[in-house]
C-alpha cells in the first residue's frame, strides 16, 4: 500500500459489486486518504463468516503498541507491509495471517 491513496463513489459500488454488506454509510465524496484517516474496506465478520464492508482507519496499529509506545499515532509508520518480509517483521505478522480484508481504491 502507498503512503496515500484515492477512494471515491466506486469503492462502494466495487464493495457492493463483490456482495459485501453495507455495515456503515461510506462517503460519496472522492478523496485522498493518508495514514490514521478514515476509509472503507470490506472483510468477512470474523463471527458469523459473512462479508461485510466497513470504515476503518488507514494504516496498522499492532496490538503489542501501547500508549507509551506512540498508540493510534502508531499506524502512520505502519502501513506498508513487503511481501517479502511480510510474515517476520512484528508489526504484520499477526495481521497478515488473522486479519485480511478487500481496500478498494483508485490511484
Amino acid at each position: 500500500m502507498c503512503a496515500s491513496a484515492m477512494q471515491a463513489q466506486a469503492a462502494k459500488s466495487l464493495l457492493l459489486g463483490l456482495n459485501f454488506k453495507m455495515r456503515v454509510q461510506v462517503s460519496d465524496d472522492e478523496r485522498t486518504i493518508f495514514p490514521l484517516q478514515p476509509m472503507a474496506f470490506g472483510r468477512l465478520n470474523p463471527a458469523t463468516g459473512e462479508r461485510e464492508a466497513l470504515v476503518g482507519q488507514f494504516g496498522l496499529v499492532p496490538d503489542w503498541v501501547t500508549a507509551e509506545r506512540g498508540g493510534a499515532k502508531f499506524g502512520r509508520n505502519c502501513y506498508n507491509a513487503r511481501t517479502e518480509t511480510v510474515f517476520e517483521k512484528p508489526s504484520f505478522r499477526k495481521a497478515i495471517l488473522a486479519r485480511r480484508a478487500v481496500v478498494p481504491v483508485e490511484a
